[in-house]
């Protein structure tokens, strides 16, 4: 049976920029960077994450440019939403929206260097 979701793709136009950005401001992780042909496969997660973005980029058979600068509909987990859009306003990441307290928790929505946009939800 299915037991977890491994990873999921994130479309971006500069894979080198978008793995600085996931390590380096948001401390994930890399799990793979190596060259498959004519693309790059780069997997990062957060630390401790059973999930992994696979950094999308020119190269893939389904990247488009128009699946760049998109919301994911990926939802991250956080523990403090405040610290959290500090955190990324001090390191210049647009926040899009929050954070806000809504039914489900605080939410935070931020963008990746492509315009990707993220929801964090936590407290």
């Amino acid at each position: 049976m299915i037991g977890a979701i491994t990873s999921v793709p994130v479309y971006v136009a500069d894979v080198t920029a978008s793995l600085d950005f996931f390590v380096g401001v948001l401390g994930f992780a890399t799990r793979t960077d190596s060259a498959m042909g004519p693309m790059r496969w780069v997997e990062v997660a957060p630390a401790g994450g059973q999930s992994a973005l696979v950094l999308t980029g020119p190269g893939f058979e389904s990247w488009a440019p128009e699946k760049v600068g998109v919301f994911t509909g990926i939802v991250f987990a956080l523990t403090d939403a405040g610290s959290t859009a500090d955190h990324l306003r001090r390191h210049g990441v647009p926040i899009v929206s929050g954070p806000q307290r809504m039914p489900w928790g605080v939410q935070l929505v931020f963008a990746d260097p492509d315009g990707n946009t993220f929801a964090a939800v936590g407290t």
